[in-house]
């Protein structure tokens, strides 16, 4: 046998973390620390944090297929910055993290695309709860945000980046100092979601640029200060489909500008 073909055998045979991607990293058992771990990853790579409390601001950069899991209640508590920031990555996995203040959000998604968060909790950021900004094709489930200083769910508004194409299911924003949901976007899905008393706005579509062809199908606000849901800007194609708005402090719906 000649040394090429004694080298693929080795290499058929060596398992997939060897090859860079599909391991798994422990936190804390392998590694102190989330960033840390998310330090020594790769693409395709699984971190598992076990229960506890980690007092740390965590940046994920440019992974792709990276996933990053709670194992029992997880709480990211940063002592300065954003809590959990997505930068550039790729098709990740965010699942059952919790964090607890944020500045200026809870969880960001920057310039990311086709990233899940499943089942994660945001309470007191100083912003958003969970906020994006660039990129799109995200996937919210199940999530929750709660006593936030501005959105739960913040999607490139305030003249940023426009975040197209994402779908938010069955999520629940609570008592937020601005909206439950506020979208500058395209083709964004709203499936089931609760906006419980936001201290304006229920579901509002943005005009910070041309947002059209957002769908929210079901969805539910409960005494917002302010609109059920407020659509502005130049944008089309936007709807509300047997979606209930309770109690408002001024109108049910309303649509301005040329939406």
């Amino acid at each position: 046998m000649n040394a090429s073909c004694s080298f693929l055998l080795l290499l058929l045979a060596a398992p997939a973390a060897a090859l860079g991607g599909g391991g798994v990293l422990h936190v804390p058992q392998d590694f102190a620390t989330i960033q840390a771990a998310v330090d020594a990853s790769v693409d395709g790579d699984t971190i598992e944090v076990h229960g506890g409390t980690y007092d740390e601001a965590v940046v994920v950069t440019g992974r792709t297929g990276l996933t990053l899991r709670a194992k029992g209640k997880v709480v990211i508590d940063p002592p300065a910055g954003t809590g959990l920031t997505l930068d550039g990555c790729t098709d990740c996995v965010v699942e059952k993290v919790r964090v607890e203040g944020g500045d200026p959000h809870g969880i960001l998604l920057l310039d990311s695309t086709g990233c899940d968060l499943l089942k994660c909790r945001v309470e007191q950021s100083v912003l958003d709860g969970l906020r994006a900004e660039g990129g799109g094709g995200h996937l919210f489930e199940k999530c929750t945000v709660k006593k936030v200083g501005r959105d739960g769910l913040g999607m490139g508004t305030n003249a940023t980046s426009a975040v197209d194409g994402c779908t938010v299911t069955k999520c629940k924003f609570m008592q937020g100092e601005d909206d439950g949901v506020d979208v500058n976007g395209s083709g964004n899905t709203f499936d089931k979601c609760l906006a419980q008393k936001p201290s304006e706005d229920g579901f509002e579509v943005d005009d910070s640029g041309t947002a059209s062809d957002n769908v929210f199908t079901g969805c539910k606000a409960i005494k917002p200060g302010q609109n059920g849901a407020w659509v502005r800007g130049a944008g089309s194609g936007n709807r509300f489909v047997d979606c209930k708005f309770i109690q408002p402090g001024d109108a049910g719906a309303l649509v301005e500008d040329s939406s």
